[in-house]
């Protein structure tokens, strides 16, 4: 049995003390901590029994009648450093091989184990414990109680704890087994292992030195499956740790990954008319076909869409990493909304009321043929492409989904009159009225 370091007894032992004197005066507030002077009993013989068969410092069986009853010493109890409990198939046989009256019994009550203050590790495999209160145990370090049935646990008094082991009981009913847990306060977290719950996510972002285990494996994330690997960690714990010791668990960094970005390239005009004005998208009263080119981007989501950062290229200017246009900062489509991009000019118009920009390179260079539209986001996530080449037949007007929004491209003038409609639905009515 370990015991803790003289430094630790003393300071343990004076805090006993003064709580005992402080509960001799008549002045003691309600609430305070109250340190028994005398003996306290310990009610579940399974527990008092097993501590008395450790050795455990403080703790003695007396016979009471024909009954043997199980005390602690508060004073000596908190000397205790280690206390290891444990009631799987091999503990038990080696009990009932040493002769223990309660060796084939798991321990449910606790009472008694607030008294062990200066415990650093605690280890309750395979019992049948349904509460636990270590508020009092400010020095515990490792907590070891898998197979128990404990449905709420507040480690907010444990700020030193450096390991959590709780597999669920596969006997547990659903109100006792974890489905929330607050770990804000135990920074020190290096190990935790928490399979079988039915915890959905869990807030590590104070836990940033996991670096030797995290197994959320069996609990059932997100998506509601247990097979899924779904549960969201920070990259910082993600990455530190080997690929075999991050279970059950996906990286913040790849969760955004998988997210898909709600734009939908909607319109595009690669090869404006070359007659007269016919060409004239931008509405500037003037026909430049680097700056009457255009793509109309369509935010088809709920919500606003920040797109500040996204990149647009065409095929050579990819190759080069130099985008055509960079969206500027503080561009939000709005929800179900458009921003237009022209290659240049002056646009002039409605729009649709849309957001309209020109390419901040002065010209998309969209080529007619052997080209790709690229849009990336601002980690250079690829977010739409649109190859020209299977539509490369110089049709000197744009190309718009039939239906707008869901249907394949097609030529606007298969759809009405017009040879385009930047900013607005083919039939020029709004995306948002």
């Amino acid at each position: 049995m370990k015991t803790i370091t003289p430094f630790l007894y003393v300071l343990y032992t004076t805090v006993l003390l003064l709580g005992v004197a402080s509960c001799k005066t008549d002045d003691v507030e309600e609430g305070s901590a109250v340190i028994p002077s005398e003996p306290v009993p310990i009610p579940d013989a399974a527990f008092g029994e097993y501590m008395v068969y450790n050795g455990t410092p403080g703790v003695y069986e007396q016979t009471e009648g024909n009954e043997v009853k199980y005390y602690l010493d508060p004073l000596e109890a908190a000397s205790v450093s280690e206390l290891v409990l444990s009631k799987t198939g091999s503990n038990i046989e080696t009990l009932q091989k040493a002769g223990l009256a309660t060796a084939g019994i798991k321990i449910s009550d606790l009472t008694g184990l607030e008294y062990f203050i200066g415990l650093q590790r605690l280890v309750l495999t395979s019992n049948t414990v349904r509460n636990i209160d270590l508020s009092a145990l400010i020095a515990l370090e490792q907590l070891e109680i898998n197979f128990n049935l404990i449905g709420q646990l507040d480690l907010s008094g444990n700020p030193g704890l450096t390991t959590l082991r709780y597999r669920a009981s596969g006997n547990a009913n659903e109100s006792e087994v974890l489905t929330e847990l607050d770990l804000g306060t135990n920074t020190q977290l290096r190990h935790l292992f928490l399979p079988g719950h039915q915890l959905v996510n869990i807030d590590l972002s104070n836990n940033l030195q996991i670096d030797e285990l995290l197994d959320m494996s069996d609990n059932p994330g997100p998506d509601g499956d247990p097979e899924t690997a779904d549960i969201v960690v920070p990259a910082a714990i993600y990455n530190q740790l080997e690929e075999g010791n991050r279970i059950g668990v996906i990286s913040d960094a790849q969760e955004d990954d998988d997210k898909s970005v709600p734009l939908v390239l909607n319109e595009i005009l690669y090869d404006p008319s070359n007659n007269g004005l016919d060409g004239d998208a931008n509405g500037d009263g003037t026909y430049a076909q680097n700056e009457d080119e255009f793509i109309e981007l369509y935010n088809n989501s709920d919500e606003p869409l920040d797109v500040s950062g996204f990149k647009i290229y065409d095929t050579e200017a990819l190759e080069n990493d130099s985008p055509r246009h960079l969206i500027p900062e503080s561009t939000v489509i709005p929800a179900h909304g458009v921003l237009v991009i022209f290659g240049g000019g002056t646009p002039t118009g409605e729009f649709g009321g849309a957001i309209v920009q020109t390419s901040t390179t002065g010209d998309l260079n969209l080529n007619n043929a052997e080209d790709v539209l690229t849009v990336t986001d601002t980690a250079g996530k690829v977010i739409i492409t649109f190859d020209v080449e299977p539509l490369s037949d110089n049709p000197n007007e744009s190309y718009t989904r039939s239906p707008d929004i869901t249907g394949d491209f097609t030529r606007h003038s298969d759809i009405n009159s017009l040879l385009f409609s930047p900013g607005t639905k083919a039939d020029g009515s709004s995306f948002n009225p």
